[in-house]
C-alpha cells in the first residue's frame, strides 16, 4: 500500500513539473480535461484517483510540447511506471 501511495505522489509531482515546463495555468488544464478544481488539486497532491485521470492531465500538458519533446517526456513517465510495477512484482515474489 505504501508503494502504491508513492506512485500517486510521484505522479502528482510529475504533473506539477510538466505544468511548469509547459507554462500552463491550473484553469487551462482543468477546462481542457473537464475536471473540477478539487479533483485537479487531488491529482497534484498524489491522491489515489483513477490512473485515467492522471493520464488525461499528463496528455494535456504534453500537448504544449512539440512531438519530440513530448516523446522524451512520455518515455520518462513510462519508465517510472514500469519501475514501480517491477518493484511491486518483486514484493509479491512474482519475479
Amino acid at each position: 500500500m505504501e508503494n502504491e501511495k508513492g506512485l500517486y505522489v510521484a505522479l502528482g509531482v510529475y504533473i506539477g513539473e510538466l505544468q511548469k515546463r509547459a507554462d500552463l495555468k491550473n484553469d487551462e488544464i482543468r477546462k481542457s480535461v473537464h475536471i473540477g478544481h478539487s479533483t485537479f488539486n487531488d491529482l497534484k497532491k498524489g491522491a489515489k484517483r483513477p490512473l485515467s485521470d492522471y493520464v488525461k492531465v499528463v496528455e494535456c500538458c504534453l500537448d504544449a510540447f512539440n512531438e519530440e519533446e513530448a516523446g522524451v517526456i512520455w518515455d520518462e513517465w513510462r519508465r517510472m511506471y514500469f519501475r514501480y510495477r517491477r518493484r511491486k512484482e518483486e514484493e509479491r515474489g512474482e519475479r
